[in-house]
């Protein structure tokens, strides 16, 4: 547990080499959230439970030393697997929805930024695998992004159903976990 060596290697390259040694090792259940801001970075965290204990493995690129960090740390939580046991059926057969609004004359529009941040969560189970869709951060938002001809601001009409879902949930568990270490 603590910093360990990344000689030189991506993130990218770490999290499969984490994943494929978790996967080797018999680890049941492993969930890796990838958070991308593009044009920017990438951050991974992979999360597991070993002989009951919950790890947490943190992987990123520092701008301020220009290296790559990989860092192990016991969570004091299984909440994240909580949620995911019992939101396991729904997180395999639902998506997020993209942030879409309706003009006065009823066509549709999907939101396009040039820049944005988004997640993927990649669950890997002893029985399945769940991958999800790229969940944008705009897909959250009660808002489209959008005004329409008088300058007022049109509704994210998946807005709800998004906040509702089991995705949102978990990943809301995920993000409150990374916050709530004091390593992270």
């Amino acid at each position: 547990v603590g910093e360990l060596e990344t000689q030189n290697k991506s993130e990218h390259q770490l999290a499969k080499e984490v994943i494929g040694g978790l996967l080797n090792n018999g680890i049941d259940t492993i969930l890796n959230y990838k958070r991308t801001c593009i044009n920017c970075c990438d951050f991974y965290n992979i999360f597991w439970i070993e002989k009951g204990q919950p790890f947490l493995h943190k992987l990123y690129f520092s701008f301020e030393d220009n290296r790559t960090h990989s860092l192990r740390i016991k969570l004091n939580s299984i909440s994240i697997f909580e949620e995911l046991n019992t939101n396991y059926f729904s997180l395999r057969n639902t998506s997020i929805k993209k942030n879409e609004y309706k003009t006065v004359s009823g066509t549709s529009s999907i939101i396009v930024d040039s820049h944005y941040c988004f997640s993927s969560i990649r669950i890997y189970t002893g029985r399945d695998s769940i991958f999800s869709s790229y969940m944008k951060d705009i897909d959250f938002n009660k808002n489209s992004g959008s005004t329409d001809e008088y300058g007022y601001p049109l509704p994210n009409l998946n807005y709800t159903e998004n906040i509702n879902s089991k995705w949102f949930s978990l990943l809301s568990k995920i993000e409150n976990e990374i916050l709530s270490s004091s390593q992270t």
